[in-house]
């Protein structure tokens, strides 16, 4: 689901595709599946550098499209991160 409209994005995303619903760029930090605030650089990947505006398009090769629904401001993505973490404290 695009993380500005919360519409359902397309199956096949490049670096250049749009959001048919609202226009925003689709392959964006906040859009993928990885990004966790708090993880270093925001993401569960192992990334080499820090993508600076999670906003804007970029050439990350993890991207894969978030499937879930948006809280505003993130917070899915932070609670899903914590609860990563959590289990990983135990072995899960």
């Amino acid at each position: 689901m695009c993380y500005f409209c919360t519409k359902p994005l397309p199956a096949a995303v490049y670096r250049n595709s749009l959001c048919p619903d609202c226009g925003r760029e689709i392959k964006t930090c906040h859009n993928c599946e990885y990004f966790a605030p708090g993880y270093q650089y925001d993401c569960r990947e192992s990334i080499d550098e820090l993508v600076v505006d999670k906003d804007r398009a970029n050439f990350c090769d993890h991207f894969r499209p978030k499937k879930g629904g948006f809280a505003p401001n993130g917070e899915t993505a932070k609670a899903d991160g914590a609860k990563d973490r959590f289990k990983s404290l135990f072995g899960d």
